[in-house]
């Protein structure tokens, strides 16, 4: 969680969304929403270093801009091979100390005084994952290191709308 300390500017450019009209703040916000894409996603990606981080945690990184609060969207990407779905996003996040592990669906036959028995079969897990750490190594870590650039882009797209003069005509 990012912790936000008011600022004067932020104060006026959240009570100018609010008191907005709706075209306007729709305009605000995608703006906003612009804007952190374009910082949010570029860092996250290049904070990725393996193929896996990539694929789980950097694609699809999106940002939400609503009438007070930004945020920031990771680990939407598609299921890795192997089976782990983007809802296992901490297993390549934080890592994982391997550990062997009983394997709940599989058995092994082996012959006992000459008859067979089925025996209970181990197997390694989080042997392909980075060794934990409850820091992170891509997210957290982008979130800690950029963060003020994500609020400043935050509070500059709602602004910007307001760039020129009324008299501006803007096509679109």
């Amino acid at each position: 969680m990012v912790k936000i300390v008011s600022s004067p500017e932020l104060e006026h450019a959240l009570a100018t969304l609010h008191r907005a009209s709706s075209g306007t703040q729709d305009a605000m916000r995608q703006n906003a929403i612009d804007a952190v894409n374009r910082t949010w996603g570029p860092a996250l990606a290049s904070a990725a270093g393996t193929a896996a981080e990539r694929k789980l945690l950097a694609t699809g990184a999106s940002a939400d801009v609503d009438a007070g609060s930004m945020t920031l969207h990771a680990a939407k990407g598609p299921a890795l091979t192997g089976g782990l779905a983007n809802d296992g996003w901490a297993a390549i996040e934080l890592g994982m100390d391997p550990k062997r592990i009983e394997a709940p669906n599989r058995r092994k036959t082996i012959t006992l005084n000459g008859r067979p028995f089925r025996a209970r079969t181990f197997v390694w897990v989080g042997r392909n994952l980075k060794p934990r750490n409850p820091d992170g190594y891509v997210i957290f870590p982008t979130v800690r290191k950029h963060g003020p650039r994500f609020v400043a882009a935050w509070i500059y797209g709602l602004i910007d709308v307001f760039r020129g003069s009324p008299f501006d005509i803007r096509k679109g």
